[in-house]
């Protein structure tokens, strides 16, 4: 009765978790119904509290038995997952053409350091992500030309003999438990050949990814959901006619490789294991003691798994409580049997109600979900990473040249449509995704069916199953090819919009450079004719004076005084000119020594005049010390020429942060003037006042302007008429500078 109490909940829980992975919110809610029928119909008998205890302990150890099934169960998944993403690692750099590239460069100049450094960051890099006990690079000889950790102990002759296998077929080969010679301790290895893909595949090495089994498969193995005196968890492998057991065992020690039995036991669970049978047994164990046990053959792999407890272990609660359990059954039995009827018709038809909700909800949702997916032009896809087969919106198909959705779709298939150039890429980009559980995002070209080249964005996230392990990965994929094309359209006008701005500022530089070139020779062929004027008109005075009557003479004056400012005027438009062909000679400058003394010269050709100078400290700057000379003379002559009809002229100069920049200013207590006219100040020849009121040629505020723009900063000046006038400028701050 046991057994086939035993059979019937490992078939339920196979069901169960078949229906689970398709249905889980569904079964969800059937197991909370089948719990409520199952306390309902105990509470409705109003059995008496002993038996109700009685019943629970004999359920305790029952769903005891059933999670061990239910663990065994999801190691056989974890093990078989396991072996797949050892033999993946080796994937990733089988046929590697830069792996393969390092390699070569490695093997054709042996000793160069600057050649077996990136590969032993590589080889270090694969050991600490993956989680490998020792990476080992070895040439077509066996001998070990790099490792990670560094080190260069013998290689197993187990490992030499499959490194020479795998370069004579050409494949990646799972070493399955071996000892080591040297330690003897047992590991795994994946043994990936590495060929030269530029000399028609010329064999270059081996790549050994060494597993140290106690790290991680043996205590995983070793695991069991709930405490017990007795159980254990065993994994066997057939040799020939003998049955190995692979990890160390509880009750005796050394037994890793060590323990064989002969096949002819068949009352040995492990024996039965290793032939191939699956399911719940009872028989004898490896120290001769009865157990019951349950065996499972680890997918793609000769591995096979026991989990076995002793038959006294599982028997003891059943005999303690045998009569009691039978007058329970008794009892139940013709009660619960009508009341467990109408509970489950009841829940039965709850549950298909609710069935047919969820269903009509799905389906909805399904609906919204692909109208929006054809709105947007963009396919979906569902890839199972167990066995990289997909499932796909005809959309999905028809982006790759499919007028109808094809039977079958697998990750190899799309990796098949990827140009080659962006292959490698795509790929290495899903595994990370896979192996770190993260997000899969990338835009590339594919080869559609007809041949045409288009681009492609896509996208996924992992979805877990019930146990919370990543399972499947959902997502979407969109034809961006128009968006590229787009995109290159912006990117070459940008390239010509460039190419045309660089030949307009040639333009505009060689405009310039004609203009100042023009400049300089006006004003310098125009000298000679002033000073023959100025000159001649000197001499008429000298030489006639005593026969020119008074307004010859004032005529004669007119002449030289115009001829003098001709020369003045010429002189700086020649200074204006220079200006833009000078170079900046930039270097820390003391403003308030410099504004000082530009003050005291300009203040020494007004001997007789009143003037009062209010100097702050001011901030120091950095620039042409010659050139800011000429902002300051030009300035503070301006204002003491302006303040002519004030007593006292007063002159303020300050200096404040602002924006980044210091702000240096010019106050004055002058003639002012109407804020209309000011974008005309800093202008060529620009004056508001005639040359009767206030002399001067309309040059100096232009070379202000031109030297503070020189000096990245900008000049401005704010009055009003008869108020006073404040002239400013700033300059890139030197705050903050050491």
């Amino acid at each position: 009765s046991i057994e086939r109490a035993q059979k019937k909940v490992e078939e339920n829980n196979f069901g169960i978790r078949k229906r689970l992975l398709e249905y889980d919110d569904v079964m969800n809610y059937q197991r909370n119904a089948i719990y409520k029928r199952r306390q309902n119909a105990l509470f409705g008998e109003r059995l008496s509290l002993d038996i109700i205890n009685i019943l629970f302990d004999v359920c305790q150890d029952i769903t005891t038995n059933y999670l061990s099934y239910e663990d065994l169960e999801l190691k056989v998944i974890e093990l078989a997952t396991w072996r797949k993403e050892r033999i993946s690692d080796g994937s990733v750099l089988f046929q590697n053409p830069a792996f393969s590239t390092l390699l070569r460069r490695v093997l054709d100049t042996p000793g160069d350091v600057s050649a077996e450094r990136p590969l032993q960051l590589w080889i270090e890099k694969v050991q600490k992500n993956y989680g490998y006990d020792r990476v080992r690079l070895l040439d077509t000889h066996g001998a070990t030309r790099l490792s990670s950790p560094v080190g260069l102990d013998p290689v197993s002759a187990d490992i030499l003999t499959r490194a020479s296998e795998v370069l004579r077929s050409g494949q990646i080969a799972f070493q399955d438990f071996y000892r080591n010679e040297r330690d003897q301790r047992i590991y795994l290895a994946v043994v990936v050949p590495i060929f030269d893909d530029t000399d028609a595949g010329r064999p270059l090495g081996t790549l050994v990814l060494r597993v140290d089994p106690e790290t991680y498969l043996y205590p995983f193995i070793e695991r069991w959901p709930t405490p017990s005196a007795t159980a254990e968890t065993l994994l066997v492998r057939r040799e020939g006619d003998e049955v190995v057991f692979l990890n160390p065992l509880r009750f005796q020690t050394g037994t890793a490789l060590a323990l064989r039995e002969p096949l002819t036991r068949t009352d040995l669970p492990a024996a039965q294991a290793a032939l191939g049978r699956e399911g719940a047994m009872r028989g004898i164990d490896y120290r001769g003691v009865p157990v019951l046990a349950v065996t499972r053959a680890i997918p793609d792999s000769p591995w096979s798994m026991v989990a076995r407890i002793d038959a006294v272990e599982v028997d003891a609660p059943l005999r303690a409580r045998r009569w009691e359990l039978i007058v329970l059954v008794s009892a139940l039995v013709v009660g619960a049997a009508a009341a467990i009827a109408f509970i489950w018709r009841q829940e039965q038809v709850r549950f298909y109600r609710e069935r047919a909700r969820s269903a009509d909800a799905l389906h909805a949702s399904e609906a919204r979900l692909q109208f929006a997916l054809e709105e947007a032009e963009t396919g979906a896809w569902e890839l199972d990473l167990m066995d990289h087969s997909a499932h796909r919106s005809l959309k999905h198909d028809q982006i790759f040249g499919y007028q109808t959705l094809l039977p079958q779709w697998t990750l190899e298939m799309f990796l098949e449509h990827i140009v080659p150039e962006d292959r490698a890429r795509v790929d290495q980009a899903f595994r990370q995704a896979v192996s770190s559980q993260g997000d899969w995002r990338f835009e590339c070209r594919i080869i559609r069916v007809d041949g045409q080249q288009r681009w492609i964005l896509a996208s996924g996230r992992h979805r877990a199953d019930p146990g919370g392990q990543p399972r499947l990965m959902a997502g979407i994929i969109q034809d961006i090819t128009e968006r590229k094309r787009v995109e290159q359209e912006v990117r070459t006008l940008n390239v010509e919009l460039e190419h045309r701005v660089q030949l307009r500022t040639a333009d505009l530089k060689a405009a310039n450079e004609e203009l100042e070139a023009f400049s300089y020779s006006v004003s310098h062929d125009l000298r000679a004719p002033v000073r023959a004027i100025n000159g001649f008109s000197r001499i008429l005075v000298e030489d006639c004076g005593d026969r020119l009557d008074t307004e010859n003479r004032r005529v004669l004056g007119i002449i030289s005084s115009e001829a003098r400012r001709m020369g003045q005027l010429i002189d700086d438009l020649l200074g204006f000119s220079r200006l833009g062909r000078q170079k900046l000679e930039s270097a820390d400058i003391d403003m308030t020594a410099l504004a000082t003394s530009v003050f005291e010269e300009q203040a020494a050709q007004a001997p007789t005049r009143n003037l009062q100078l209010a100097l702050s400290p001011l901030a120091p700057a950095r620039g042409d010390w010659a050139m800011m000379r000429i902002v300051w003379t030009n300035l503070v002559a301006n204002a003491i020429k302006f303040t002519a009809q004030k007593d006292p002229a007063v002159i303020d100069i300050a200096s404040r942060e602002e924006d980044g920049h210091t702000v240096y200013s010019v106050q004055d207590n002058g003639v002012g003037f109407d804020m209309t006219y000011a974008p005309k100040l800093f202008g060529v020849f620009q004056r508001l006042h005639t040359s009767d009121e206030f002399e001067g040629n309309g040059v100096g505020l232009a070379l202000v302007h031109r030297i503070i723009q020189r000096h990245q900063g900008r000049v401005w000046a704010e009055g009003k008429v008869n108020e006073g006038a404040t002239f400013s400028f700033a300059l890139p701050s030197m705050k903050g500078e050491p």
